[in-house]
């Protein structure tokens, strides 16, 4: 199962190793309707998702103020993940962990 592992919990409530499994589509934000709610300041109501599109995962930034980035870059367009991969939400570093 791909999972997104918390590498730095920054100043949000989570846990360093925490494992937050991903289904076809999450939402990630501070809002409470999304998939993963993040309690982070620096993190919009809606932030990003991360869906699968002809097997693959992809990241996507939702025009958060903050934005979202990935391997230390700014996510600008889609980003096709790869197991590894650290993407950084508000001041929380997760590790993309794939299921292959």
């Amino acid at each position: 199962m791909a999972a997104l592992v918390v590498t730095d919990a920054g100043q949000s409530d989570f846990q360093p190793g925490q494992a937050l499994t991903l289904t076809a589509a999450v939402t990630i934000g501070r809002a409470a309707d999304n998939g993963i709610v993040l309690h982070d300041r620096f993190c919009s109501q809606h932030h990003a998702m991360i869906f699968l599109q002809q097997g693959q995962r992809i990241l996507r930034d939702r025009n958060s103020t903050n934005g979202t980035f990935h391997n230390g870059r700014p996510v600008a367009e889609d980003v096709i993940l790869q197991g590894g991969d650290q993407i950084t939400i508000g001041t929380v570093t997760f590790e993309y962990r794939s299921a292959r």
